[in-house]
């Protein structure tokens, strides 16, 4: 019997859908525990304990760009394989630990690469496959293996509360590392049709632009979608207002005396997305990015306004709602939406793209908010949050707007 042209979970998208969550939740499993193991078994100072956890976040940059620029050449399921051994690799030598913070702070590096890498692929040939009917709801479906990744792989760093040896993490982070290597491998999906099609049939591409695909990029264009740049660039602020809520809210919960909930904040984060995604890919898919993006990013400001008056338990959470309706939504909205914008035929270079300016915003907002929170407060730094992200909405109203309408005329 032929399979419908516009199924969404083929066997390929469920197991890019299992690898990709195993690869994130490998990441964030080791960026919650890293520094204080660097502390503890190094002995080192707070300030190399901490590089030792952001190092991997300078590696996942360089792996985006290469994935940007050579995801096409070289052929996104052979570099998604290549990345995958990569981490496998690099989880074993966590193991190392008589090697010196040196060596681990390389490790933390390489495997940040091969988290850019894999992390920018695998979506790109999971989406590549969709149909462009059913863009928007095919990739907030996907994108629910990031956010699941973000929700169990914190949540699995309680074995070293309990007790247990970090050597047990790794060889947990061994084993799945293995598990999304196998799952990938049997993805159908040659090189030659990526490099043909590597973006869902329908998109935005003007005759222009189809002609000139094949055509070798120089300079920023090979590492850059310039046709997508603008968009973005709004997503970069979206990111860097969301980015205070990622790197303060425990602190802040602790500060408050609430400090036992605000794991839960993720936790509620990640149920809630689990909700919503069921049907706002479809109202894209619908109605068109507009309207769900302009929804989601006043949710978000909404709910960091919300975080600045915080007063109870319940308003903490709360918070996770307004950020999963608002900055999660317009993850995968703001993904799908991309694809759709994009002029040319190399979707590893507009996810590449769109995933360097939201990982920008996400890097350099605690630095930022790190200096308003020691000078203002809390709650200065929340409203000044909330200022950025409706400032967000003016930004994508006077910019991009027109475009996306453009683009589904």
């Amino acid at each position: 019997m032929s399979q419908s042209p516009t199924r969404i979970v083929t066997r390929d998208f469920a197991l890019l859908f299992i690898g990709n969550f195993i690869v994130m939740a490998v990441y964030f499993l080791l960026l919650t525990t890293m520094a204080y193991y660097a502390a503890s078994s190094f002995g080192v100072e707070s300030s190399l304990a901490g590089l030792a956890a952001s190092v991997f976040l300078v590696g996942g940059v360089i792996g985006r760009i290469l994935s940007g620029r050579y995801a096409q050449g070289f052929g996104m399921k052979r570099m998604a394989i290549v990345a995958l051994v990569v981490q496998v690799l690099m989880c074993v030598l966590y193991l190392a630990d008589g090697w010196g913070i040196g060596f681990l702070i390389a490790v933390r590096l390489v495997h940040g690469i091969s988290f850019g890498v894999a992390n920018t692929v695998m979506p790109a040939l999971a989406v590549s496959a969709l149909p462009a009917e059913r863009l928007g709801e095919g990739t907030g479906y996907f994108m629910l293996s990031s956010s699941l990744g973000l929700g169990i792989g914190p949540l699995m760093s309680v074995l070293t509360a309990l007790g247990f040896d970090y050597s047990l993490l790794f060889v947990l982070c061994i084993a799945l590392s293995v598990i999304a290597l196998l799952v990938t491998v049997p993805v159908k999906a040659s090189d030659r049709s990526e490099e043909a099609s590597g973006r869902p049939e329908g998109a935005c591409a003007s005759k222009e632009s189809v002609s000139s695909a094949s055509e070798p990029k120089r300079g920023l264009a090979s590492f850059i979608d310039t046709s997508t740049f603008t968009f973005s660039v709004f997503m970069l602020l979206v990111a860097f207002s969301y980015s205070s809520i990622n790197a303060f809210i425990n602190s802040y919960a602790i500060d408050l005396g609430m400090g036992v909930y605000a794991p839960f904040v993720f936790l509620v984060y990640s149920v809630t997305l689990l909700v919503t995604r069921l049907f706002t890919g479809r109202l894209q898919d619908r109605y068109g990015e507009n309207c769900v993006l302009y929804p989601s990013i006043a949710s978000m400001g909404v709910g960091l306004l919300l975080a600045a008056f915080v007063s109870s338990p319940a308003m903490l959470l709360a918070c996770g709602v307004f950020m999963a309706t608002g900055f999660g939504t317009s993850m995968s909205v703001g993904q799908a939406a991309a694809i759709r914008l994009a002029t040319g035929n190399d979707t590893s270079r507009t996810i590449s793209t769109f995933f360097l300016l939201c990982d920008g915003g996400c890097g350099i907002g605690p630095f930022i908010w790190g200096f308003v929170l020691s000078g203002f407060g809390y709650q200065a730094m929340y409203l000044s949050c909330a200022v950025v992200a409706f400032c967000a909405v003016l930004y994508y109203r006077a910019v991009c707007s027109r475009k996306m309408k453009r683009c589904r005329a």
